[in-house]
């Protein structure tokens, strides 16, 4: 596989199929130097370390559909974390909201109330109620 990386890029992702004796974090860090996303993407993916597979989707590939396509598909909540603090910076708040409920992570619960208010978002807000931090007896503004 390494070899390919330098030689032949293209056959990279055959490799990573059909093979299954290697050290896949490594194999993918270096997939990733050398800016073969989708490869890391499918060894991560096939190994099931799939907090680094959304990361790549994430930082790398740049698609937060895939993410979430992703996110569903293996249902890890800390996937969906990564997912939600990934649409919070994008200003998706509505929807990172619903990723942090997802993965019942109520640690940005802060973020989340400042960026809704500097986006003015106040549909948003009704989604708030749902929040798994949030303390029950309290309204949401």
């Amino acid at each position: 596989i390494l070899t390919a990386v330098k030689a032949d890029p293209s056959r990279v992702m055959e490799y990573i199929t059909r093979l299954d004796n290697y050290d896949a974090p490594d194999i993918a860090n270096i997939a990733i130097t050398n800016q073969l996303f989708e490869e890391a993407f499918a060894i991560f993916k096939k190994f099931d370390v799939n907090t680094s597979a959304v990361q790549v989707l994430i930082e790398h590939v740049k698609n937060l559909d895939r993410a979430y396509e992703f996110a569903e598909r293996c249902n890890d909540p800390t996937v969906w974390s990564e997912l939600a603090r990934a649409q919070l910076a994008s200003g998706a708040v509505k929807d990172s909201i619903d990723s942090f409920i997802k993965a019942d992570d109520p640690s940005a619960y802060l973020d989340v109330i400042e960026a809704a208010r500097t986006n003015d978002a106040t549909r948003t807000w009704s989604g708030t109620s749902r929040w798994p931090g949030r303390r029950p007896g309290r309204r949401s503004s």
